[in-house]
């Protein structure tokens, strides 16, 4: 079993532009060849599914540590995803994506960290 998630994600506004922040970590356990995530980014989509921004990362392994990154938005983000070549499809591959779910009572915006569906 492999895994790539976001650690410590946040979504701030300053100056009407949306700030995303975080880190990538890989887990795995299996075979060397399992430890490493290809061409791995970081995508921002809005309520249309259009992508609004993104950020690449690179290659990442289960031995390369917390990779932070950031990235602006001009509109608020709906999704936040973890794309890499690897695919969610793979029963034995776990990767993540943050769904904006709305807002609590006092106002503050809601994020629910989930797996990845697989898109076929």
């Amino acid at each position: 079993m492999r895994s790539i998630s976001f650690q410590r994600l946040r979504v701030e506004t300053a100056n009407e532009t949306k700030q995303v922040s975080g880190a990538v970590a890989v887990r795995s356990q299996g075979p060397d060849g399992w430890r490493t995530f290809h061409n791995v980014s970081v995508v921002a989509y809005d309520q249309q599914g259009e992508q609004i921004n993104s950020t690449t990362l690179g290659d990442i392994t289960g031995t390369t540590g917390d990779i932070k990154f950031s990235l602006s938005c001009k509109r608020h983000p709906e999704q936040i995803v973890i794309e890499a070549t690897e695919s969610p499809c793979d029963a034995d591959t776990s990767m993540d994506k943050y769904v904006y779910a709305g807002r609590d009572d006092d106002g503050t915006r809601i994020w629910e960290q989930r797996e990845r569906e697989c898109d076929s």
